[in-house]
């Protein structure tokens, strides 16, 4: 049994939700209804070049979500009814200083802790930090050789080692 239901078939276990949005009988009550799951870019940049990434065609940004204000909005995702957060989109998480924190508040207020990630800069540091308030990490790993994968990544091939 998937533990986490990765299947992507999570839906079933919030009838709840789907009931309330099923009953909503105007748009503005619909719009009400909070998603189950955000993900949320805490940085616009990124450490990699994939060749696949969607960065490419809105700039790499090295905007970086404020902390305090970012927590802020965590809370109140968390009144509103949002259930999981994954910090991954448009940039890599990991270079958000201040993520270990910000995962650790995110599950202090009861929403559960996911990271999409291109690896390279998880450090024993940071799992000892946060690693207890998250549910699952998932790491692109686009290639199975050195060689490969510096040229999907369009990085180091000493990266691949790292990962």
């Amino acid at each position: 049994m998937d533990k986490y239901a990765i299947d992507g078939h999570k839906m079933q276990y919030h009838t709840d939700r789907t009931e309330q949005w099923l009953r909503a009988k105007t748009i503005e009550e619909k719009l009400n209804v909070y998603p189950l799951y955000v993900e949320v870019s805490p940085v616009g940049h990124c450490n990699h070049r994939c060749t696949f990434c969607a960065v490419d065609y809105i700039g790499y940004k090295p905007n970086v979500l404020p902390l305090e204000g970012l927590k802020a909005t965590i809370s109140n995702m968390a009144e509103s009814g949002i259930r999981s957060i994954m910090f991954a989109g448009e940039g890599e998480p990991l270079l958000h200083k201040n993520l270990a924190e910000i995962i650790n508040h995110t599950k202090s207020v009861g929403i559960d802790v996911a990271i999409t990630t291109n690896g390279v800069m998880l450090t024993e540091r940071f799992l000892e930090e946060c690693l207890h308030s998250i549910s699952w990490i998932k790491v692109s790993m686009n290639g199975g050789t050195h060689e490969t994968y510096a040229k999907i990544h369009q990085t180091k091939p000493h990266d691949f080692d790292l990962v």
